[in-house]
This record gives C-alpha cells, structure tokens and sequence, in this order.
C-alpha cells in the first residue's frame, strides 16, 4: 500500500464556511475511516505566523517566508505548548540536518485541552546531505522518532517522494498531471491517505 499527501492551498477554501462544507467534509472523512484508507488530517490555525527552527535549535518567528521552494518532509506532533513543539523541531532539525518550519493545527472533534497538535516541514532542497553522511542521518532520524513516541507526542511523519509530478483535483473530480505548479500559497490543509492516487510520499518505516 503506498501513502499520499492530499492537500489545498490557502485561499482555496471558500470563507466564512458554509454549513454544507464541515458536514460534507466530516461525511467523506468518515467513509474514508471506514475503507482503512485514513491515517490523519487537519487544517493550519495560520500560515502568517511560523517559527523556523535551525539546525543549532535558533528558532526565528515571523511571517511565512516567500519562496517558490516546495515542502520535502514532515511531521506532525502533539504537545502540550508551542515551546514543546519547538523542541522537538530542534532535535528533528538536527537529525536531518536542515532547519525546520512550525504550524499549529486547527483542533480536531477528539483533541483534547492538555495537548495542540503541531505540523513541523522542511522545504524541498533543504536537506542535501553528502552520500557518506546519509547512515549518521538515517541513524539519527530513528532515534528522533523512537523519542518521540516513547514521550507520546508523535502522530505521524513522512518524506516526499518528489514535487515534479503531481495531480490536481477540482472539484467536480476533473484529473490535471504535471509538474507541481509554481505558486506562493501556503498549505492551509491536508489529508494522508493510503489510496492509490495523489501526492506520493517516501516509502520508509511506518508513521
């Protein structure tokens, strides 16, 4: 079973919501989580504010940097503060050896008060490492990740297989492939899924 990332740009969701969109959208999820084809999902509380997280752990708050560059990996996280979630970008950061950007999640129907759930990226061409390192950095992103789910935060992480290729979907179903199109928006949402079309992402250890 391979896994995709399905996501929307900001500004791609029509705003204030009408009733019909959460009910539709929460009817799919649902049929989704039936066909065991779902594995997360949530939207971003915001792209204006973002904390870029270096290798060295120097973290810079600020606006979305603009950039053309395209996400290459992430993670997502639930902890109990910002500053939680930006300790383990530190550490993710240092594993894979490029700086790390933080959102927080918008709440999902079963969060809970005592944890926010936060989506940590790296963008695409961040992370060049000499082919003799690449054992060092494998060993390292293990030992990050068994971490972090022995700390309980770890939801769920993966890499991008690439962003030349990929599809869009409009609404009424219509299929568009080619080259990843060259835009600023920010993701302001995303769904992980096992099914067979979409955006592919790296094949490695579970979750």
């Amino acid at each position: 079973m391979t896994r995709y990332l399905i996501a929307f740009n900001d500004g791609d969701m029509p705003y204030p919501r009408p009733p019909e969109l959460n009910r539709d959208a929460q009817r799919f999820a649902q049929k989704v989580k039936e066909a065991a084809e779902w594995v997360f999902s949530a939207g971003l509380v915001t792209h204006e504010v973002v904390s870029v997280v270096a290798t060295d752990g120097t973290v810079t708050d600020g606006p979305y940097p603009e950039s053309k560059e395209h996400i290459g990996g992430f993670a997502i996280v639930d902890v109990p503060s910002r500053e939680a979630a930006l300790d383990w970008a530190g550490r993710i950061a240092a594993a894979c050896r490029c700086p790390q950007q933080v959102f927080e999640l918008l709440p999902g129907p079963n969060a809970t008060r005592n944890a926010t759930t936060y989506l940590i990226t790296f963008r695409d061409g961040d992370m060049v490492i000499p082919r003799e390192e690449l054992p060092a950095v494998a060993k390292d992103v293990t030992a990050m990740r068994r971490a972090a789910k022995q700390a309980g935060v770890w939801v769920f992480g993966a890499g991008l297989e690439t962003h030349e290729v990929v599809s869009v979907v409009g609404t009424d179903g219509t299929v568009t492939d080619g080259p990843y199109p060259e835009s600023r928006s920010t993701s302001a949402g995303s769904r992980w899924s096992t099914c067979p079309r979409a955006r592919r992402l790296m094949t490695g250890p579970a979750g």
